[in-house]
């Protein structure tokens, strides 16, 4: 499911903008959810889960922490959303050239339709859109779950915990390998770390000497013959984003 957040003080243009982004997806047959928050400072008391959508509509001209600010810590947690900023003035271009902003929408235009459409368009065209859903039995469950959100499977002998990003962290058990599972995952988000850790690149903020740091501060150990193929792989990937 493709995950949207509208960020918008003004309760009224923030419905009004979700039924056109509605419509859009219903369109294209594509899932998707979304939701509203009603202050920059409500949305990043999200943290981590920021990192859930993919697509973060923002006004600019919000209280307490307005839309460059929320922006700018947006993108401390995730590198890979897409972010589109809703405005009623058109002066802050320099400031979303700095967070990557892939549009500007003018709140008081008369073809909002149409100027939303068309940014959700760039938005998909540069994503190629793909939503990766496999389904995994765990002991106690079956579950259809976006690769996306999987953060990293941790193994403890032949005991498989998925910590996944859904609308909050969850995690799963499964008893199987760690290899096994590998092989059945997209080799371009994941990337074994050491021979207890799976981890979603996505998900990583830094790597130093011996650890890889997620975005959430989980420190996660490398083992010392993968980490010099670790840091490659991941500074390619960084540089694929």
């Amino acid at each position: 499911m493709l995950r949207v957040a509208i960020c918008e003080n003004e309760k009224v243009f923030g419905e009004r903008l979700k039924k056109i982004i509605s419509l859009y997806f219903q369109k294209k047959a594509i899932p998707f959810g979304i939701d509203i928050y009603l202050s920059g400072a409500e949305f990043v008391n999200l943290d981590i889960e920021m990192a859930k959508y993919k697509i973060v509509f923002l006004d600019i001209n919000m209280e307490r922490m307005n839309g460059i600010e929320t922006a700018m810590r947006i993108r401390e947690i995730s590198r890979d959303t897409f972010l589109v900023f809703v405005t009623a003035y058109i002066d802050y271009t320099l400031e979303g050239y700095k967070v990557d902003a892939i549009r500007y929408i003018l709140k008081n235009v008369g073809n909002l339709e149409e100027t939303v459409f068309e940014s959700l368009d760039a938005i998909c065209e540069k994503m190629k859109y793909k939503s990766y859903i496999k389904e995994f039995i765990f002991k106690d469950c079956v579950r259809k779950i976006s690769l996306e959100h999987i953060v990293y499977i941790e193994s403890n002998l032949h005991e498989l915990t998925f910590h996944v990003l859904e609308n909050e962290f969850v995690t799963y058990f499964m008893r199987n390998t760690l290899s096994r599972v590998e092989e059945e995952l997209v080799k371009e988000l994941f990337i074994r770390i050491h021979q207890s850790y799976l981890v979603n690149m996505k998900f990583i903020k830094k790597i130093k000497p011996g650890v890889a740091v997620l975005i959430n501060g989980t420190e996660l150990a490398i083992a010392k013959s993968r980490y010099k193929y670790v840091k490659e792989r991941f500074t390619y990937f960084q540089g694929e984003l």
